[in-house]
């Protein structure tokens, strides 16, 4: 008996220290506020120059970082030869196309935003609350600080967001006057972000009518079905997530193309009430601010976009006699045809833009009313697929490019690059002309490689680009990084 009770005091003693050696290990360590923020600093500054391992898309950062330095230079040359224009302009058509720039960036929004969506569903976590504020979270609070340091500078751009500030934050900018064309707005070019916004709001509806089933069926629908499904594989799901519905592929792919389609029915609504008197020229200014900036005629890429991100969703979950049908014609390169096919619509588009001419100005004659409607369909339709292919691994040349690291800080960068870039201009502009004393308010300044004007551009441009995105860093780690932690 006393042997036992010796034997049960021992283990009652063992047990006890083992609590207390767990208490100890559990107990969590305090970090010191300020340690805590450096370390956080530290992996952000990490972060501009490297990936995660998994998880990202990373052809997508070098399509952003071309967009984002293509608008940029455009803009950058735009500004300093704001009353002028350049000529030779065999040589910088790609630069004038710079607006094209803007509906990659509308492709991608339209193929990361529905993969978000998309992979929400799946998991059973699809909010339209939550969704609309972790997109406020990324865009607003960076947003708002360069709107608080452009009312503090002493420049056109802080008259401008004093008086028009709100309009800004309400993301309205693209509406309501001021607009681009006016150039006494609040952030000139922030009329893309009101866009966007506006996008996410009918985001989570388009995404909806993708993944969900249809409630009627019919035979001509279900024989198409078994067409593009029949023998399909599908990958091993848990129980408590759920997959895209496979009905109705072809249906909601053609909605979605007429849907996007549509876009141009609104551009000749307001085509239809210009005033263009003897087939003259169209100023720029009409086009721009009746044309370019409005949610309802820029909606085509992001549309084409998130059809991307469909396709890939699918493509991911299922295997299907389509995708097998699809690698016995890549086994003959006919692939390849695809590929030259799209892009050739791309540099085609990219070097001779919407129609201007090299004042910005848009011929008023059928011919260059109807390039301007269908250059950004078509250039819009080309970079979604663009995006399909690099994303499913299936463009590796153009996925090896874009994937280089050399882009991974221009994409991580990019949204403060584009807010910060006209307070560079602004600045540089007039010490350019100090400086090489050009007469910048005259037409007609030769660009040719070689000329005085050749130069000063290329080194204008140049050194506008290095520092927009140097003071971009600072506002990326104190503002930008640490309230998309808080999504």
């Amino acid at each position: 008996m006393e042997s036992n009770n010796v034997v049960t005091l021992a283990q009652s003693l063992l047990a006890k220290d083992e609590h207390s050696i767990v208490d100890v290990k559990e107990k969590p360590l305090r970090v010191p506020f300020v340690q805590r923020v450096l370390l956080a600093m530290k992996q952000d500054i990490k972060e501009l120059y490297t990936r995660p391992a998994r998880g990202t898309y990373y052809a997508l950062d070098g399509l952003r970082a071309w967009a984002v330095l293509w608008v940029i230079v455009f803009h950058a040359i735009l500004w300093m030869y704001i009353n002028g224009r350049l000529t030779d302009a065999y040589d910088v058509h790609v630069l004038n196309s710079g607006d094209m720039g803007v509906d990659v960036f509308f492709a991608l929004s339209g193929f990361l935003i529905a993969d978000i969506l998309m992979r929400d569903y799946i998991r059973n976590r699809f909010n339209f609350l939550e969704f609309m504020k972790r997109r406020w979270m990324r865009i607003a609070p960076a947003y708002f600080v360069v709107i608080l340091l452009a009312m503090t500078s002493l420049s056109t751009l802080g008259d401008g967001c004093l008086r028009h500030w709100w309009k800004n934050m309400l993301f309205i900018n693209n509406y309501v006057a001021p607009l681009v064309a006016d150039t006494d707005g609040c952030l000139i070019q922030s009329w893309s972000i009101a866009v966007e916004v506006q996008f996410y709001l009918v985001s989570p509806l388009l995404v909806l009518f993708l993944v969900s089933p249809l409630p009627w069926k019919s035979s001509a629908v279900q024989s198409t079905d078994r067409l593009v499904y029949g023998g399909v594989e599908e990958a091993a799901q848990p129980s408590t997530s759920r997959q895209l519905s496979k009905e109705h592929v072809l249906l909601k792919f053609v909605c979605m193309v007429i849907f996007a389609l549509f876009s141009l029915f609104f551009q000749g609504m307001v085509w239809l009430g210009r005033t263009c008197p003897n087939y003259s020229i169209l100023s720029t200014a009409w086009y721009t601010n009746e044309v370019y900036v409005r949610t309802y005629c820029r909606y085509a890429p992001y549309v084409f976009g998130m059809l991307a991100a469909w396709m890939v969703q699918l493509n991911n979950q299922t295997r299907t006699k389509m995708d097998i049908r699809m690698e016995s014609v890549t086994q003959r390169n006919t692939r390849w045809v695809f590929h030259f096919l799209f892009a050739g619509v791309w540099a085609v588009i990219a070097y001779y833009g919407v129609g201007h001419d090299d004042t910005h100005n848009i011929a008023c004659d059928p011919v260059s009313e109807a390039r301007a409607f269908l250059v950004r369909l078509g250039f819009g339709a080309a970079i979604a697929y663009y995006i399909y292919m690099t994303v499913c691994g299936k463009a590796r040349l153009l996925n090896r490019i874009l994937s280089s690291d050399f882009w991974i800080p221009f994409a991580r960068l990019s949204y403060l690059a584009y807010l910060m870039q006209f307070f560079v201009f602004d600045r540089m502009r007039d010490w350019m002309i100090d400086m090489f004393d050009l007469p910048l308010e005259a037409p007609g300044y030769s660009t040719l490689p070689g000329s005085k004007t050749f130069g000063v551009t290329l080194f204008y441009t140049s050194l506008c680009v290095i520092i927009i995105f140097i003071i971009a860093i600072p506002i990326h780690i104190l503002i930008e990084k640490p309230f998309m932690r808080l999504r």
